[in-house]
């Protein structure tokens, strides 16, 4: 947004661009926060499943039941593998967020009853 503003003083054209970098600057922003959101979700479930042998072997064995020796078997493997990588990151969030919710309740219960809000 600041190239926006500065293209924006400049006048003319270069406003006119200004002016668009600004009201898509928002919408830019939004895709990037959930493509980030996505790509951690993914990285963060490739680091689970390569973490835990027992279940990237499992996930391993599934992929292998996938077509292969073409173009599209690499790719629907690719895909597969990905989906399993955002199902275990999810998942893996999910019971992060849960415990940390438990211990918060848990903690909040042992304060005596006047201290509690």
């Amino acid at each position: 947004d600041d190239l926006g503003l500065w293209l924006l003083a400049r006048g003319g054209a270069a406003a006119a661009v200004g002016r668009g970098i600004l009201r898509l600057a928002p919408w830019i922003l939004r895709l990037l926060g959930i493509a980030g959101t996505a790509a951690m979700f993914l990285v963060g479930g490739s680091i689970v499943l390569h973490g835990l042998p027992m279940l990237a072997d499992g996930v391993l064995l599934l992929l292998q039941t996938l077509p292969d020796g073409s173009a599209s078997g690499g790719v629907i493997r690719g895909l597969a593998q990905l989906g399993a990588d955002a199902l275990v990151g999810v998942t893996s969030g999910l019971l992060v967020v849960l415990v940390v919710t438990g211990v918060q309740v848990a903690i909040r219960n042992l304060r005596p009853p006047q201290a509690r809000r």
